[in-house]
Protein backbone atom coordinates (compact mmCIF):
# COMPACT_ATOMS: atom_id res chain seq x y z
CA UNK A 1 0.00 0.00 0.00
CA UNK A 2 1.50 3.39 -1.09
CA UNK A 3 0.35 7.12 -0.57
CA UNK A 4 1.14 9.21 -3.17
CA UNK A 5 0.40 13.14 -3.71
CA UNK A 6 -1.32 14.00 -6.91
CA UNK A 7 -0.04 17.74 -7.91
CA UNK A 8 -2.04 18.16 -10.43
CA UNK A 9 -5.74 17.86 -8.01
CA UNK A 10 -3.62 18.95 -5.29
CA UNK A 11 -4.82 15.82 -3.24
CA UNK A 12 -3.67 12.63 -1.48
CA UNK A 13 -4.66 9.89 -2.90
CA UNK A 14 -4.02 5.69 -1.90
CA UNK A 15 -3.09 2.92 -4.38
CA UNK A 16 -1.66 -0.83 -4.51
CA UNK A 17 2.08 -1.49 -5.27
CA UNK A 18 1.13 -3.20 -8.67
CA UNK A 19 -1.24 0.59 -9.57
CA UNK A 20 1.50 2.91 -8.72
CA UNK A 21 4.36 2.31 -11.37
CA UNK A 22 2.59 4.66 -13.94
CA UNK A 23 2.99 7.41 -11.07
CA UNK A 24 6.40 7.78 -9.95
CA UNK A 25 7.94 9.84 -13.02
CA UNK A 26 5.47 12.53 -12.20
CA UNK A 27 4.61 11.85 -8.39
CA UNK A 28 6.26 11.46 -4.94
CA UNK A 29 5.61 8.08 -3.72
CA UNK A 30 5.73 7.07 0.15
CA UNK A 31 5.38 4.27 1.64
CA UNK A 32 2.42 4.67 4.16
CA UNK A 33 3.85 1.98 6.88
CA UNK A 34 7.12 4.53 7.33
CA UNK A 35 4.77 7.13 8.63
CA UNK A 36 4.26 7.51 12.15
CA UNK A 37 1.48 6.54 14.37
CA UNK A 38 0.89 10.28 14.86
CA UNK A 39 0.71 11.30 10.99
CA UNK A 40 -1.79 7.92 10.05
CA UNK A 41 -4.02 8.87 12.86
CA UNK A 42 -4.30 12.75 11.01
CA UNK A 43 -4.94 10.85 7.90
CA UNK A 44 -7.38 8.25 9.87
CA UNK A 45 -9.31 11.30 11.39
CA UNK A 46 -11.19 12.01 8.08
CA UNK A 47 -12.68 8.53 7.57
CA UNK A 48 -16.37 7.69 8.32
CA UNK A 49 -16.64 5.39 11.13
CA UNK A 50 -17.67 2.63 9.20
CA UNK A 51 -14.89 2.94 6.79
CA UNK A 52 -13.08 2.81 9.74
CA UNK A 53 -14.26 -0.50 11.19
CA UNK A 54 -15.24 -2.47 8.12
CA UNK A 55 -12.11 -1.53 5.67
CA UNK A 56 -9.05 0.39 7.79
CA UNK A 57 -9.14 -2.32 10.74
CA UNK A 58 -8.96 -5.38 8.26
CA UNK A 59 -5.79 -4.17 6.45
CA UNK A 60 -3.22 -5.49 8.93
CA UNK A 61 -3.05 -5.43 13.08
CA UNK A 62 -1.41 -1.95 13.31
CA UNK A 63 -3.73 -0.56 11.36
CA UNK A 64 -6.60 -2.23 13.28
CA UNK A 65 -4.85 -0.61 16.52
CA UNK A 66 -5.18 2.73 15.00
CA UNK A 67 -8.79 2.54 13.70
CA UNK A 68 -9.60 1.58 17.23
CA UNK A 69 -7.49 4.54 18.79
CA UNK A 70 -9.97 6.50 21.25
CA UNK A 71 -8.87 9.54 19.86
CA UNK A 72 -10.57 9.05 16.94
CA UNK A 73 -14.20 8.22 18.68
CA UNK A 74 -15.61 12.22 19.57
CA UNK A 75 -18.51 12.31 18.22
CA UNK A 76 -20.78 8.96 19.09
CA UNK A 77 -23.95 7.36 18.42
CA UNK A 78 -24.51 4.47 20.20
CA UNK A 79 -27.22 1.57 19.80
CA UNK A 80 -27.81 0.06 23.51
CA UNK A 81 -29.37 -3.30 23.52
CA UNK A 82 -29.98 -6.56 25.33
CA UNK A 83 -27.03 -8.09 23.56
CA UNK A 84 -24.64 -4.69 23.48
CA UNK A 85 -25.06 -4.84 27.66
CA UNK A 86 -24.73 -8.36 28.11
CA UNK A 87 -21.57 -8.84 26.17
CA UNK A 88 -20.16 -5.65 27.90
CA UNK A 89 -19.53 -3.91 24.48
CA UNK A 90 -21.24 -0.63 25.60
CA UNK A 91 -19.33 -0.09 28.65
CA UNK A 92 -15.86 -0.98 27.07
CA UNK A 93 -16.66 1.84 24.05
CA UNK A 94 -17.43 4.00 26.75
CA UNK A 95 -14.45 3.24 29.39
CA UNK A 96 -12.30 3.60 26.44
CA UNK A 97 -13.80 6.54 24.53
CA UNK A 98 -14.36 8.57 27.98
CA UNK A 99 -12.03 11.30 27.83
CA UNK A 100 -12.07 12.12 24.01
CA UNK A 101 -16.02 12.00 23.58
CA UNK A 102 -17.66 15.66 23.05
CA UNK A 103 -21.26 14.77 21.57
CA UNK A 104 -22.66 11.84 22.64
CA UNK A 105 -26.39 10.32 21.45
CA UNK A 106 -27.37 7.38 23.16
CA UNK A 107 -30.55 5.40 21.32
CA UNK A 108 -31.79 2.97 23.85
CA UNK A 109 -33.74 0.23 22.85
CA UNK A 110 -33.55 -1.83 26.30
CA UNK A 111 -37.09 -1.63 28.48
CA UNK A 112 -36.03 0.66 31.35
CA UNK A 113 -35.53 0.64 34.83
CA UNK A 114 -32.87 -1.66 33.98
CA UNK A 115 -29.33 -1.88 36.42
CA UNK A 116 -26.75 -1.99 32.90
CA UNK A 117 -28.57 0.67 31.60
CA UNK A 118 -27.65 2.62 34.87
CA UNK A 119 -24.20 1.38 35.35
CA UNK A 120 -23.44 3.24 32.25
CA UNK A 121 -23.96 6.16 33.52
CA UNK A 122 -21.19 5.83 36.21
CA UNK A 123 -18.72 6.40 33.35
CA UNK A 124 -17.19 9.68 33.76
CA UNK A 125 -17.05 12.01 30.54
CA UNK A 126 -15.73 14.90 31.31
CA UNK A 127 -15.13 16.59 28.08
CA UNK A 128 -19.33 16.04 26.43
CA UNK A 129 -20.79 19.14 25.67
CA UNK A 130 -23.62 17.32 23.82
CA UNK A 131 -25.95 14.59 25.28
CA UNK A 132 -28.97 13.90 23.52
CA UNK A 133 -31.22 11.16 25.61
CA UNK A 134 -33.85 11.76 23.81
CA UNK A 135 -34.69 7.95 23.00
CA UNK A 136 -35.06 7.26 26.69
CA UNK A 137 -39.20 7.07 27.64
CA UNK A 138 -41.31 7.34 30.68
CA UNK A 139 -40.85 7.78 34.04
CA UNK A 140 -38.34 5.81 35.13
CA UNK A 141 -35.22 6.62 32.54
CA UNK A 142 -35.72 10.67 33.39
CA UNK A 143 -34.58 10.25 37.11
CA UNK A 144 -31.44 8.32 35.30
CA UNK A 145 -30.00 11.09 33.40
CA UNK A 146 -31.12 13.89 36.72
CA UNK A 147 -29.19 11.65 39.50
CA UNK A 148 -26.18 10.74 37.49
CA UNK A 149 -25.44 14.11 35.26
CA UNK A 150 -23.37 15.10 37.95
CA UNK A 151 -20.59 12.43 37.32
CA UNK A 152 -20.89 12.27 33.58
CA UNK A 153 -20.90 15.66 31.52
CA UNK A 154 -19.11 18.84 32.60
CA UNK A 155 -22.15 20.66 30.55
CA UNK A 156 -25.31 18.89 29.48
CA UNK A 157 -27.80 19.48 26.60
CA UNK A 158 -31.32 18.22 27.56
CA UNK A 159 -33.16 17.14 25.07
CA UNK A 160 -36.37 16.43 27.12
CA UNK A 161 -38.94 18.32 25.10
CA UNK A 162 -38.34 15.85 22.05
CA UNK A 163 -38.82 12.29 24.06
CA UNK A 164 -41.04 10.16 22.10
CA UNK A 165 -44.41 9.74 22.69
CA UNK A 166 -44.89 12.86 24.37
CA UNK A 167 -48.91 12.63 23.63
CA UNK A 168 -48.71 9.55 25.70
CA UNK A 169 -47.38 10.53 28.73
CA UNK A 170 -43.92 11.46 27.87
CA UNK A 171 -44.61 15.47 28.63
CA UNK A 172 -46.07 14.57 31.79
CA UNK A 173 -43.44 12.28 32.77
CA UNK A 174 -41.12 15.40 32.28
CA UNK A 175 -43.46 17.50 34.57
CA UNK A 176 -43.17 14.89 37.06
CA UNK A 177 -39.52 14.71 37.42
CA UNK A 178 -39.19 18.65 37.40
CA UNK A 179 -41.52 18.99 39.93
CA UNK A 180 -39.81 17.03 42.17
CA UNK A 181 -36.19 17.84 41.39
CA UNK A 182 -34.42 19.93 43.19
CA UNK A 183 -31.70 22.50 41.94
CA UNK A 184 -29.81 22.84 44.94
CA UNK A 185 -27.41 20.26 44.05
CA UNK A 186 -26.14 22.80 41.48
CA UNK A 187 -24.19 24.71 44.18
CA UNK A 188 -21.78 22.06 44.73
CA UNK A 189 -21.95 19.90 41.17
CA UNK A 190 -18.35 19.45 39.45
CA UNK A 191 -19.78 21.40 36.47
CA UNK A 192 -20.94 24.24 38.57
CA UNK A 193 -18.28 26.55 36.61
CA UNK A 194 -18.01 24.67 32.91
CA UNK A 195 -22.28 24.57 32.47
CA UNK A 196 -22.63 27.17 29.25
CA UNK A 197 -26.04 25.75 28.07
CA UNK A 198 -28.96 24.53 30.15
CA UNK A 199 -32.38 23.10 28.50
CA UNK A 200 -34.95 22.60 30.59
CA UNK A 201 -38.16 20.83 29.25
CA UNK A 202 -41.26 22.05 31.65
CA UNK A 203 -41.36 24.33 34.54
CA UNK A 204 -39.14 24.98 37.79
CA UNK A 205 -39.90 25.81 41.68
CA UNK A 206 -39.26 29.30 41.68
CA UNK A 207 -36.66 28.87 44.48
CA UNK A 208 -34.64 27.02 42.02
CA UNK A 209 -33.94 30.26 40.37
CA UNK A 210 -31.43 31.35 43.04
CA UNK A 211 -29.87 28.22 42.25
CA UNK A 212 -29.68 28.64 38.41
CA UNK A 213 -27.90 32.34 39.63
CA UNK A 214 -25.25 30.56 40.43
CA UNK A 215 -24.05 29.56 37.05
CA UNK A 216 -22.20 31.84 36.00
CA UNK A 217 -20.90 30.70 32.78
CA UNK A 218 -24.03 30.23 31.32
CA UNK A 219 -24.39 31.70 28.14
CA UNK A 220 -27.68 29.84 26.69
CA UNK A 221 -30.80 29.43 29.39
CA UNK A 222 -34.25 28.04 28.16
CA UNK A 223 -37.06 27.47 30.04
CA UNK A 224 -40.45 25.83 29.09
CA UNK A 225 -42.54 26.93 31.28
CA UNK A 226 -42.52 30.24 34.02
CA UNK A 227 -45.35 29.51 36.29
CA UNK A 228 -46.48 31.99 39.41
CA UNK A 229 -42.44 33.35 39.75
CA UNK A 230 -42.20 36.46 41.41
CA UNK A 231 -39.95 39.52 40.78
CA UNK A 232 -37.32 38.50 43.69
CA UNK A 233 -36.83 35.16 42.27
CA UNK A 234 -36.60 36.27 38.70
CA UNK A 235 -34.45 39.00 39.66
CA UNK A 236 -31.21 35.97 40.46
CA UNK A 237 -30.94 35.34 36.42
CA UNK A 238 -29.49 39.22 37.07
CA UNK A 239 -26.00 37.30 38.03
CA UNK A 240 -25.75 35.61 34.30
CA UNK A 241 -23.41 38.23 33.41
CA UNK A 242 -22.32 35.67 30.32
CA UNK A 243 -25.83 34.88 29.05
CA UNK A 244 -25.91 35.55 25.87
CA UNK A 245 -29.31 33.55 24.86
CA UNK A 246 -32.40 33.72 27.12
CA UNK A 247 -35.53 31.60 25.87
CA UNK A 248 -38.23 31.68 29.04
CA UNK A 249 -41.95 31.10 28.16
CA UNK A 250 -44.18 33.77 30.82
CA UNK A 251 -47.17 31.98 31.11
CA UNK A 252 -49.52 34.39 30.62
CA UNK A 253 -51.68 34.82 33.16
CA UNK A 254 -50.12 32.32 35.83
CA UNK A 255 -46.47 35.03 35.32
CA UNK A 256 -47.02 36.56 38.80
CA UNK A 257 -43.78 38.93 37.33
CA UNK A 258 -44.36 43.17 37.07
CA UNK A 259 -43.11 45.75 34.76
CA UNK A 260 -41.17 47.03 37.53
CA UNK A 261 -39.41 43.47 37.97
CA UNK A 262 -38.74 42.75 33.90
CA UNK A 263 -37.05 46.19 33.98
CA UNK A 264 -34.81 46.01 37.19
CA UNK A 265 -33.63 42.20 35.43
CA UNK A 266 -32.58 44.50 32.27
CA UNK A 267 -32.04 47.45 33.86
CA UNK A 268 -27.63 47.57 34.06
CA UNK A 269 -26.03 49.49 36.57
CA UNK A 270 -23.36 52.55 35.71
CA UNK A 271 -20.61 50.95 37.48
CA UNK A 272 -19.18 47.45 35.61
CA UNK A 273 -22.35 46.68 33.67
CA UNK A 274 -20.22 43.40 31.90
CA UNK A 275 -20.56 41.53 35.71
CA UNK A 276 -24.21 41.99 35.04
CA UNK A 277 -27.46 40.54 32.99
CA UNK A 278 -27.46 41.41 29.94
CA UNK A 279 -24.48 43.05 28.75
CA UNK A 280 -23.54 40.52 26.44
CA UNK A 281 -27.12 39.11 25.72
CA UNK A 282 -27.48 38.88 21.96
CA UNK A 283 -30.66 36.57 21.99
CA UNK A 284 -34.26 37.02 23.81
CA UNK A 285 -37.28 35.60 23.91
CA UNK A 286 -40.04 36.22 26.65
CA UNK A 287 -43.48 34.50 24.77
CA UNK A 288 -46.37 35.27 26.55
CA UNK A 289 -45.96 37.87 28.73
CA UNK A 290 -48.93 39.75 29.32
CA UNK A 291 -47.52 42.93 31.73
CA UNK A 292 -44.90 43.97 28.28
CA UNK A 293 -45.34 47.19 28.74
CA UNK A 294 -44.00 50.53 26.48
CA UNK A 295 -41.73 51.04 29.43
CA UNK A 296 -40.02 47.75 29.54
CA UNK A 297 -39.41 47.53 25.84
CA UNK A 298 -37.93 50.90 26.15
CA UNK A 299 -34.93 49.46 28.65
CA UNK A 300 -34.74 46.39 27.05
CA UNK A 301 -34.03 48.01 23.37
CA UNK A 302 -31.93 50.07 25.53
CA UNK A 303 -29.83 48.08 27.28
Amino acid sequence: MHLFENKSENQLNFCRDDECSGEKDRDTLATINILPDEILLKIIGYFHPIDLIHCLSWVCRRWNNLANDPSLFTELRVLVTEQSLASGAVRRLFDRAAHHLRKLCIDCAVSLPSAAVEDLFTVCMPNVSHLDISSFNGNSSLPLFVRHKCRIVAQARQMLSECRDAAHGGLEAVLTIFYQFSFYGLITSPFKSTLTELYLGWYINNQDFRYIGELHNLKIFSLLLCLHTRDEEFIHLKKLSNLEELYISCGGEDCDLTPDGIIALFDLPYEMPERSFPYKLRSLALTDLHMCHKEVLEVIVRK
